[in-house]
């Protein structure tokens, strides 16, 4: 199977960055992610398992899926937030399903608005979350970004 970027859109500078090699073994089946009272942040070039529990408490996690590889056409996030928060960074296009979830006194936010792409994968966002957050959002526009808006 071909190797590409999530959503397999240019980044804002229009070249395309080239795809990783393939890894000599299998998709990782899953990773855990934990941050208690700590931050952590996926962000560039990162091969995405096809499950990933993140568990914040008090933390922050961050998960920027702009340069990662996703070579599963389904990624499973299963969410443990209390007084924490998820943040989701993917391209316009990409399938993501807030699926069956548990809020109390808790958020979970979709900040996309474009179309899904087809043939995107689909990220399936699970869990609960108590007195958090979870947001879905598309990376920001570095020129925007840098004009502070």
């Amino acid at each position: 199977a071909a190797v590409a970027p999530a959503g397999g859109a240019a980044p804002a500078g229009g070249v395309a960055q080239p795809p990783l090699p393939p890894s000599d073994g299998p998709v990782r089946p899953a990773e855990r992610i934990t941050s208690v009272l700590s931050n952590e942040k996926r962000r560039g070039r990162w091969e995405v398992p096809a499950r990933i529990d993140v568990t914040s408490i008090l933390g922050e996690v961050v998960l920027d899926f702009t340069e990662a590889v996703v070579r599963t056409p389904e990624v499973e996030i299963q969410t443990a937030i209390v007084l924490g928060s998820l943040t989701l960074i993917v391209p316009e296009g990409i399938d993501v399903r807030l699926d069956e979830g548990t809020n109390i006194l808790g958020e979970r936010k979709m900040k996309l608005r474009e179309p899904v792409t087809p043939g995107a994968p689909v990220y399936r966002v699970r869990g609960f979350v108590l007195l958090g957050e979870v947001t879905v959002r598309p990376p920001r526009d570095k020129r925007r970004s840098l004009l502070g808006h």
